[in-house]
């Protein structure tokens, strides 16, 4: 699970990374920048969602990890 988190957290770093170059000298790609930001906001709604089941998990189980025990 701690994977996939840091997986997602990484992408999202690196999408706002991306919007972000583009607003920098030159007129941004207006389509590119659309794509931009609906990426970033389903790399946000996944890491709500996977805290969410961490969440859970911890909860029913005291665990840390929804899959396995190594994370």
């Amino acid at each position: 699970m701690r994977r996939v988190k840091r997986f997602v957290q990484t992408k999202k770093r690196e999408t706002e990374a991306q919007i972000a170059k583009q607003g920098n000298g030159r007129p941004p790609d207006e389509l590119l920048v659309h794509m931009l930001e609906g990426r970033l906001e389903a790399y946000k709604l996944l890491a709500e969602y996977l805290d969410r089941l961490e969440e859970g998990d911890v909860l029913l189980n005291g665990s840390a990890s929804a899959f396995s025990p190594q994370g």
